[in-house]
């Protein structure tokens, strides 16, 4: 009795299971790993880069094909997009959206609207800017069978190794749009052409600041803005190179970094105090000094001052016209003083470029690398007791 209860259960149960009723055969799928968006006339023009699989399982050196679409909308031009290649696109697996500069200085929303409407898309693709998206899309990758995931790789890799480039992704960007201060940036993008030899290759070029999704000023990252990562409490690890003499520099690999804003009034005077907490290692000295405590202490005091002068590099470029606070100075002050944002909201614009901002670092050298010295001459000098590595024992007088 038991066994035919169990088994009219699950007969019943099988009634009820959906099966692959909603499945689509990989030979009749299309999957985009890019596109770029660019302006045609009053219409868009989007070009898609479409994965290959069996290039891919061959790793060949391009492993994607590149089709254009034109249309009003996003949306209709990966329609139109079906009537060239015969099969269904997908989304889920785009890694890259490469926006042309024109677009981004009318309005970015409009072209990403769909992006964040539609269940399918990959909110963590990568978002660039760039005066030939879909010149950038084309360009071969030397290490990926796929420029979209060489960009997007390569990106990955920065954000975790290299501190001075800030890198955004279509969620990262849409929520900093969002918040109180409607500010936010884009990673650009530029084509470099090599003489000798002649080759051409793709570089993170600078960034775009974008308020009300309108791109209002540009910056490279040359002469860029590193400290956002700073300001914004997002630093993970990269090097510092701070001058130490003529054509002489210390390099310090950044361990450890963290950032905290507390707003503050002063005589019913608004006030920012930003706190910065640093930690890292030599990890290079190009200098015949020797390393003592009295060097190290210096080098020590470099690291921070370093630090300080990005991030007031930063905020400087910030607050030109217009005024564009991407790095939640406005957003600190509403979460402590909510009651007073609502009042000053509006007029946050011309108090961001002249409210007075303290900015106190706090660096520390933890280690000095396998060495204890240098490979020049020594002179007598102690060396700090922090930075000695426990397995090498200290010499008498040292």
């Amino acid at each position: 009795m038991k066994k035919m209860i169990l088994l009219i259960n699950s007969v019943t149960l099988l009634l009820f299971s959906s099966g692959c009723w909603s499945s689509q055969e990989l030979n009749d799928s299309a999957f985009l790993s890019g596109m770029a968006i660019e302006k045609a006339d009053d219409q868009i023009k989007v070009t898609f880069q479409i994965l290959q699989p069996t290039k891919m399982k061959k790793n060949a050196d391009n492993a994607g094909v590149l089709i254009s679409s034109t249309a009003p909308t996003l949306h209709l031009a990966l329609r139109r997009l079906i009537k060239g290649i015969k099969r269904r696109v997908y989304l889920s697996q785009t890694r890259v959206v490469i926006v042309s500069e024109e677009v981004a200085k009318e309005d970015i929303f409009s072209v990403l609207d769909l992006l964040y409407r539609d269940q399918q898309f990959r909110l963590k693709s990568y978002l660039f800017i760039a005066d030939k998206p879909a010149e950038i899309l084309g360009m071969q990758s030397p290490l990926d069978s796929l420029s979209a995931y060489g960009l997007s790789s390569g990106t990955e890799a920065v954000r975790d190794y290299l501190s001075e480039i800030a890198t955004v992704t279509v969620k990262e960007f849409m929520d900093d749009s969002m918040r109180p201060t409607k500010s936010s940036y884009v990673t650009m993008l530029k084509i470099h052409h090599e003489k000798k030899p002649a080759t051409s290759h793709i570089d993170l070029d600078g960034i775009a600041i974008l308020k009300n999704g309108k791109l209002v000023k540009e910056s490279p990252f040359t002469k860029g803005p590193p400290g956002i990562l700073w300001f914004k409490n997002e630093i993970k690890t990269g090097s510092v190179a701070i001058p130490i003499g003529k054509h002489q520099y210390a390099d310090i690999e950044l361990l450890h970094g963290s950032t905290k804003m507390k707003p503050r009034f002063v005589d019913d005077k608004l006030v920012i105090d930003v706190y910065v907490k640093a930690k890292g290692d030599l990890t290079e000295l190009q200098t015949s000094k020797d390393l003592n405590n009295i060097t190290f202490k210096e080098y020590e005091k470099k690291f921070g001052e370093e630090i300080k002068k990005k991030l007031e590099e930063t905020l400087t470029l910030l607050r030109k016209d217009p005024a564009t606070d991407t790095i939640y100075m406005g957003l600190e002050v509403y979460r402590h003083y909510p009651k007073y944002w609502h009042k000053i909201r509006k007029d946050w614009g011309k108090m961001f470029k002249t409210v007075e901002v303290n900015i106190h670092v706090d660096a520390t050298l933890v280690n000095i690398g396998l060495i204890r010295n240098n490979f020049r001459p020594k002179t007598k000098g102690k060396l700090p007791d922090n930075s000695i590595i426990p397995w090498i024992e200290k010499k008498e007088g040292e």
